[in-house]
């Protein structure tokens, strides 16, 4: 059994989809302090003008920059998330799997949920289901970890609790943790590194990395993502 614990991002790249594809149980660690620059509530898309990526964003009252992720909340601003709809629609149009995924994207980005971890959620596990990935979700603030400070004393009392020891991480934490002291205190990590192999065809021109969800959904079909899903190395 494997676990991995992340923050809820808004429709996150490829790398995230493939560390929930190899864990039994995704922790959403909905109990950590808000990022103001991370991707809890922005991602990018291909603008195909000039083949840049072009920032969608989910509105936040201002208050939630200063909370933790669970108390995070949404503006209520449906207008700017019709635009945000909207250009969704007007860049992938012409995509090859436009009118099987736009009908799965658009209620997802309309839900009216005004918290922000019930709304990012929901849109993760509706993109597993559509994906056929089975992964168990759990919540971070379901588990006390009252006095705990640092990161692996977290994970650890999170792992223990659900009788999971093998904890994998993306592949950005091995220039911060080290194994044996993970070791120490009874746990195994590993480090998922996505296949730098990993390219599709965007209407021609040179492929755009690192993007949105949602532009592999538009341009791959569920079978050549599910084969993706699993271009990943335990390092």
């Amino acid at each position: 059994m494997k676990i991995g614990i992340m923050q809820p991002y808004f429709f996150p790249y490829i790398g995230y989809w493939q560390l929930i594809h190899a864990v039994d149980v995704f922790v959403v660690y909905d109990d950590g302090k808000m990022i103001t620059n991370g991707w809890i509530h922005r991602n990018r898309i291909l603008d195909f003008d000039d083949r840049t990526p072009r920032s969608i964003i989910v509105p936040l009252k201002k208050k939630s920059v200063t909370q933790t992720i669970r108390e995070m909340e949404r503006a209520d601003d449906p207008r700017q998330m019709q635009q945000m709809v909207k250009l969704i629609e007007t860049r992938y149009r012409r995509a090859p799997h436009y009118e099987e995924v736009m009908p799965l994207l658009k209620p997802l980005i309309m839900n009216p949920d005004s918290n922000m971890v019930g709304y990012l959620t929901r849109s993760m596990k509706a993109v597993c289901d559509y994906l056929g990935v089975t992964t168990r979700f759990v919540m971070s603030s379901t588990i006390d970890k009252t006095g705990l400070e640092y990161v692996v004393d977290k994970a650890e009392r999170i792992c223990k609790t659900l009788g999971i020891t093998d904890y994998v991480n993306p592949i950005g934490g091995m220039d911060y943790y080290e194994k044996d002291e993970w070791a120490r205190h009874g746990l195994t990590i590993s480090f998922l590194h996505r296949r730098d192999s990993i390219c599709y065809r965007q209407f021609g021109g040179e492929f755009v990395p690192d993007l949105s969800i949602i532009d592999m959904l538009m341009f791959c079909s569920k079978e050549e993502i599910q084969q993706i899903l699993n271009e990943y190395d335990l390092l």
